[in-house]
């Protein structure tokens, strides 16, 4: 998860639904 959560970190710039199902 940690891994995939640095990628989705960039996309969540202009995407809040990956903070919210990350937690």
């Amino acid at each position: 998860m940690m891994g995939r959560r640095i990628h989705l970190a960039a996309d969540a710039q202009h995407r809040s639904d990956i903070f919210v199902c990350d937690g």
